[in-house]
């Protein structure tokens, strides 16, 4: 029997539920209101599926040490990490994950799974997936369809066609249809034609790779060529550039699903969200109340109905409003009519690259997280966190110099050739151009606060002399 490879995408910014998402940190490692990120849930609903292999992640440089780390806090082993040198849409990484695969094992099928999305039942996925994996051997691309369970303007939708041979689980696709408006949403529920498109695929190597010969072959092409000419480095696999960057950004649905005819539609009816908006986000993780109103956090209201309203650290009151979205974080506030939520990730686009649209005031790194209290123009402080075995990269500063305060755990120091131990309430300084590291050789986190004092803070002043995740 064919060994099946799950595919997990987990490039995506999220942009729709933005400011929570942020491309540097997006929804999919979020823990909110929860134990576990949707990628890690991800992760844990393929390990209900012991007939599949490890999974193979396709991501990008920004998110390569926080895939790591949150496969390791479930202490779930990744297959690979496939890292993209730039986002060029699900057709390259579905391709490229493909012909890594073929590297591994010609005879191999692949189910692709989006890394962000919710599912409710896992036992009921598994199932389904099971199911699924018996059709894959029939020369077709197995699409999974969900079962609606409202008018969805947000979705595509795949259209039902003819039993495949007589069978009652699985139809051929009759069409794809792009995200329509209220009125034809509403009248797709009235039928049981029609699926919502959860972009999940199952397909044996030989097939998809006959498809997309077929229809997109210069995609195939470069990708196995960014493949076989890709690095190692660490944990992760670069796939080489130069091919990837002459790849043409476009969907797998644009680029192969809606054109070939090898395709079956098996239909999940497990609970499913791909969590795109604040209103699919907050089902997930709050309830109702009795005006409608999903809330998080501090917040008052009074005649308030069918709004949502989060805050990280504000009291948010509300007066007399109704239908809205607000969204108060450290650093930015959005106020938005229920109705325009899908345009929400259209805005961010117009904002451009923003220190605001890529990181959140709480910043992961491979070794820790760092959060920023305040910034003026000569000083910054800094709450750092020191994951347990983690050290920070060997380096020095010429502009800036720095005070390090413990406030948990036992921190090893070197300055200069100098190292000694400090614990709670103890401190030091490191003066500008000495060369310094922070170590945790302890089982718990270290947490300090760090005040830099200088002229500059960019990131391009660390000059790293010895890093242990390749960040020379």
């Amino acid at each position: 029997m064919s060994k099946i490879y799950p595919v997990v995408l987990s490039g995506g910014a999220g942009t729709r539920l933005w400011p929570i998402s942020r491309s540097k940190y997006p929804k999919q490692f979020l823990k909110i209101g929860q134990d576990e990120s949707l990628f890690q849930e991800c992760l844990e609903r393929l390990r209900a599926c012991d007939f599949l292999e490890q999974a193979i992640i396709v991501s990008n440089e920004d998110h390569r040490f926080i895939i790591s780390q949150q496969a390791e806090e479930i202490n779930y082993p990744l297959q690979d990490i496939l890292l993209e040198p730039l986002a060029k849409n699900t057709a390259a990484a579905i391709a490229a994950a493909v012909a890594h695969v073929e590297t591994l094992d010609p005879n191999a099928k692949i189910i692709i799974l989006p890394s962000d999305h919710y599912i409710q039942d896992a036992p009921l996925f598994a199932e389904t997936v099971s199911r699924a994996s018996q059709y894959a051997d029939t020369d077709n691309i197995i699409c999974f369809g969900i079962t609606p369970t409202f008018p969805s303007t947000g979705y595509g939708y795949l259209k039902k066609g003819p039993l495949f041979k007589d069978r009652r689980e699985v139809n051929t696709v009759d069409s794809f249809i792009e995200k329509p408006n209220q009125e034809t949403a509403e009248t797709f529920m009235e039928t049981n034609d029609y699926l919502w498109n959860s972009g999940m695929f199952l397909f044996s190597i030989s097939t998809f790779t006959k498809e997309i010969e077929k229809y997109a072959p210069e995609t195939l092409s470069l990708c196995k060529e960014s493949v076989k000419q890709a690095t190692v480095d660490l944990d992760f696999i670069r796939l080489d550039s130069a091919p990837y960057e002459k790849l043409s950004s476009i969907s797998i649905d644009y680029a192969v699903m809606e054109k070939t005819s090898n395709i079956l539609l098996i239909e999940g009816r497990f609970e499913w969200s791909d969590v795109g908006t604040y209103g699919s986000f907050m089902n997930k993780v709050a309830h109702k109340d009795i005006n409608n109103n999903f809330r998080v956090g501090d917040i008052f209201s009074e005649r308030t109905s069918e709004s949502i309203i989060y805050s990280e650290r504000q009291i948010v009151n509300t007066l007399g409003v109704k239908d809205l979205i607000i969204v108060s974080t450290e650093d930015v506030l959005l106020v938005a009519d229920r109705a325009e939520e899908q345009k929400v990730g259209q805005m961010i686009n117009a904002m451009s690259d923003t220190k605001e649209t890529q990181f959140h005031v709480k910043v992961f790194r491979p070794w820790g997280n760092y959060h920023s209290l305040h910034m003026d123009d000569n000083y910054q402080v800094k709450k750092i966190e020191v994951y347990p075995g983690k050290r920070l990269s060997l380096q020095k500063h010429n502009f800036r110099a720095e005070h390090w305060i413990i406030l948990e755990g036992r921190a090893t120091i070197t300055i200069d050739d100098k190292t000694f131990d400090l614990t709670v309430n103890e401190s030091t300084f490191i003066p500008s151009q000495s060369t310094h590291r922070l170590e945790n050789k302890t089982n718990d986190p270290v947490i300090m606060i760090e005040v830099q004092t200088g002229t500059y803070f960019g990131e391009d002043d660390i000059i790293r002399l010895e890093d242990d995740f390749g960040r020379l």
